[in-house]
């Protein structure tokens, strides 16, 4: 057998040698371009949901939030596993289905199954992760103010509008996730003895706050060949305009 190769191989020297360098240099041209990864991800296709509810304890995140989106994931064609993790404030569900299907038709699915979930009202909204795998979560920090000169308020705008856009700025981030901390906020103290002297009702002070607080543009007025935008700047700027 091996006599009759080395026989071929003289017979058609010239086939071998153009089969040899043809070889040789489709080998080098897939060694150039094969892409090369220090982690190779070998993870399963998935769709990570995270719903923000700041100041809900883990035990309530997971019967209100957690459990009703694993249960209305749970039975879409093609899911193979579903993981979620309720934490304080934070609830996070990963779903990961077959090989086979397209994460861009999954995510719309998703969505799509998202909108059924009954989740109480004021306990956040779920919302779908970056398009990524399970090795993209790559790093957890924590602010922390070890001096005691900032609130927890503070701190979360720190993180909102410091921290996550200079990270957001570094090549190959997708998403800053961040959670805990106060938001701010302005509270309205009622007197209902008042309520009465104006004759007005709480409904009445709810709607008033709700349809205050915004800006409407009304066009342009034209006057000598010139054009003067109108607005409406009905924006709060101190307390004493609430």
């Amino acid at each position: 057998m091996l006599e009759k190769l080395i026989e071929l191989s003289l017979k058609y020297r010239l086939l071998v040698i153009v089969a040899f360098i043809a070889i040789s240099v489709l080998g080098y041209k897939a060694y150039k371009e094969i892409p090369i990864d220090a982690f190779p991800d070998i993870t399963p296709k998935q769709v990570v949901i995270y719903t923000e509810s700041p100041g809900n304890s883990a035990e309530d995140i997971e019967k209100l939030i957690t459990y009703p989106i694993e249960s209305a994931l749970s039975g879409m064609a093609g899911v193979k596993l579903i993981m979620s993790n309720s934490i304080f404030g934070l609830s996070y569900v990963s779903v990961f289905f077959e090989d086979d299907m397209d994460i861009y038709f999954l995510r719309q699915l998703v969505s799509e199954r998202l909108g059924s979930v009954d989740i109480p009202k004021g306990w956040g909204k779920p919302v779908l992760g970056p398009n990524t795998t399970g090795l993209g979560q790559v790093f957890w920090y924590q602010i922390k103010d070890t001096s005691g000169k900032y609130t927890l308020r503070q701190l979360k705008e720190m993180q909102k509008y410091i921290v996550t856009p200079l990270f957001k700025s570094v090549s190959g981030v997708e998403e800053v996730i961040g959670w805990g901390g106060d938001e701010k906020q302005y509270n309205v103290l009622v007197d209902t003895r008042k309520l009465q002297d104006f004759g007005i009702t709480y409904n009445d002070i709810v709607g008033a706050l709700q349809k205050s607080n915004q800006a409407a543009g009304g066009q342009y007025l034209e006057f000598n060949r010139e054009q003067y935008l109108i607005r409406g700047a009905g924006l709060y700027k101190t307390l004493d305009d609430v």
